[in-house]
């Protein structure tokens, strides 16, 4: 199976079976690399966190609070972070 991670978005995916749901590989690359955190399209302080199983947006002086000014950074720098998964992170967001 191939997977291709582009800036921002996955894109086509296709293995013996057929076309993968994006969905769900989605959720495959957020569980083996981490918190993925993103813009929400057409915002300038909104941010989308995807958590393994569910997604939750929170504001970016949220992000901040939880992750740290350098995720901030990143951010601006990036469009798209990746957080080294922790219960302590998933936690605070979910509260978020």
């Amino acid at each position: 199976m191939v997977y291709l991670l582009g800036y921002k978005h996955l894109y086509k995916v296709q293995s013996a079976l057929g076309v993968v749901d994006m969905q769900t590989l989605q959720q495959g690359v957020t569980s083996a690399s981490g918190i993925q955190c993103e813009w929400v399209p057409g915002t300038m302080n909104q941010v989308k966190v995807h958590l393994p199983g569910h997604d939750v947006q929170v504001t970016l002086e949220q992000l901040q609070q939880i992750a740290g000014v350098d995720a901030v950074h990143e951010l601006y720098l990036k469009g798209l972070i990746s957080l080294p998964f922790s219960n302590k992170l998933r936690e605070a967001f979910d509260k978020a």
